[in-house]
């Protein structure tokens, strides 16, 4: 009898410890469930200027299949003129969006979000008609809408390196495309 009873008792505290161990490990992978990132890239626009945009984004995912991410950055942008060309437009804007993503690949080692939301921007946008002329600031505030696709990579379930895409539609009918890397942190 007391053989049945410490057997029992064996049992019972290997079963308890061992699905701890399991819980434990469930919860540190669930609770990581935001990231931080840093990414640089390029951006294309409609009226012909090219640019460098640089961005932080926080992202918040809601389960398994959805996230929703916070992006704010700042975008510089001009004309690139053929053999010496003066530029004749520039644009300087801080940016920032607001994405809910769908998630049609996510476990441990990579995801794939695809998703859009709301953009904002405001900054100043730059023109002269030659080189002899001072450029002509006109202050630039819109809003729009995006469309992005990110595919990360985690390393160690904490390191995340990715790359995105992105295309912006502005009210006032201008758009640009942007492609770019980043890295940061899952936590």
């Amino acid at each position: 009898m007391r053989a049945l009873i410490i057997s029992l008792a064996m049992i019972c505290a290997f079963s308890i410890s061992t699905s701890a161990q399991e819980s434990s490990n469930e919860s540190k992978n669930k609770s990581k469930k935001n990231t931080i990132r840093y990414g640089f890239g390029s951006t294309f626009h409609s009226n012909e200027m090219v640019g460098n945009f640089q961005y932080g984004e926080y992202t918040r995912y809601l389960g398994r299949r959805f996230a929703l991410s916070a992006l704010g950055g700042y975008l510089k942008a001009d004309n690139f003129g053929e053999e010496n060309l003066p530029t004749l437009f520039e644009f300087n804007a801080w940016k920032g969006d607001l994405n809910l993503f769908v998630l049609p690949i996510n476990n441990d080692n990579t995801s794939l979000k695809i998703g859009g939301g709301a953009s904002y921007w405001m900054g100043d946008f730059k023109s002269r008609d030659t080189s002899e002329v001072e450029f002509t600031t006109t202050e630039a505030e819109d809003y729009g809408w995006n469309v992005v696709a990110e595919f990360e990579v985690y390393l160690s379930n904490t390191v995340v390196l990715g790359t995105r895409g992105a295309y912006t539609k502005a009210q006032n009918g201008e758009n640009y495309y942007f492609f770019g890397l980043n890295a940061g942190l899952k936590f």
